[in-house]
């Protein structure tokens, strides 16, 4: 399995840090990176994504190595070789698994993609807004500015705790 690249390493990072500091200061869930698994045994797959979310109502899923069920949110950024996989395989698994909320971060296009399970187990595509915002589902009050994905460098850990403070979870 080839490594990541550095562009993938910085949105990894970033993502990491905004959600985890996101937890911290408002208080929350918790950030699991690759290799953590999760096994989601109605999709019959178990999967290691870039980073995925458990609330707090929903910790108890993690047992040691692996979380059991669908984490509420689930991140994939996208290497070459692994696009057909994130965005149409990783989908349809993480859709009938019940992952809540699908990101799918593309830094070889500069594209991030948004889903959002409704109320009859599909994903919807969700819209930035006009300043290329996404308002995060699941972790309320949480949201980033699509941009700062593709910056380089990424924003300090005191420029993300700044822009933290203005979010109203």
């Amino acid at each position: 399995m080839p490594g990541v690249d550095e562009k993938h390493d910085d949105i990894l990072r970033y993502l990491d840090r905004i959600f985890s500091m996101f937890f911290e200061y408002y208080g929350g869930g918790r950030v699991l990176r690759d290799p953590m698994l999760m096994r989601i045994k109605e999709a019959g797959v178990s999967r290691s994504p870039d980073i995925q979310i458990l609330l707090p109502e929903n910790l108890g899923l993690l047992k040691g190595i692996q979380v059991i069920g669908a984490s509420d949110l689930v991140i994939e950024v996208v290497s070459p070789g692994s696009e057909r996989i994130d965005r149409i395989q990783k989908l349809e698994e993480y859709e009938r698994g019940g992952v809540k909320e699908y990101w799918i971060i593309d830094p070889i296009h500069k594209e991030a993609l948004f889903y959002l399970l409704n109320t009859n187990g599909l994903y919807e595509r969700q819209i930035p807004d006009e300043n290329d915002r996404y308002y995060c589902s699941v972790v309320k009050g949480l949201w980033i500015s699509i941009p700062t994905l593709w910056q380089k460098p990424i924003p300090t850990g005191s420029q993300i705790l700044e822009w933290l403070k203005g979010m109203k979870p």
